[in-house]
């Protein structure tokens, strides 16, 4: 990697990352766009995969008391289920599909709810959330529009 892809990572950060915080959604993937291009593609989910792991990560403990441990769990195991799944099929993609999955994944939100009805408090939900999330992540790199399909039209508080 030069110099010059470095610092345009760097400010790619910097800029996704207010852009997350002022809209609450498109930094994550922006900034796996901008990765896809400069680097091969296993290095942009690595890399992606890392610092949203901080973010993430920080913001988890810094809101623990709020977390919905059973759902966590139910959660934990869809997605464990697509770990695995994606493990036999020993399937990496290339840098279009990464593309056009980050492009189709902004058009999620547009999902209308008469066609899909997500609540991750429902039966089955939340295995259902983890096990798609999970896949699409490790498909695209990025998820956010479709875990928070899961979120919106539950009676949870922001914090949770």
């Amino acid at each position: 990697m030069t110099l010059t892809s470095a610092l345009i990572i760097l400010a790619t950060v910097l800029v996704t990352t207010f852009i997350s915080g002022i809209f609450g959604m498109a930094g994550g993937i922006i900034f796996m766009g901008v990765l896809a291009t400069l680097v091969p593609v296993a290095t942009a989910m690595i890399i992606h995969g890392s610092i949203q792991m901080i973010s993430n990560g920080y913001r988890a403990y810094l809101w623990r008391k709020h977390i919905q441990w059973p759902i966590f769990r139910r959660y934990a195991l869809g997605s464990l289920a697509a770990v695995g799944l994606l493990f036999a099929l020993s399937w990496r993609p290339d840098r279009q599909t990464v593309y056009l999955m980050l492009g189709l994944t902004t058009l999620l939100v547009w999902l209308p709810k008469s066609v899909v009805d997500l609540d991750i408090q429902k039966r089955f939900q939340a295995e259902g959330a983890g096990f798609v999330v999970q896949a699409l992540n490790t498909v695209a790199g990025v998820a956010g529009p479709l875990l928070d399909l899961f979120f919106v039209r539950t009676d949870m508080t922001r914090q949770a």
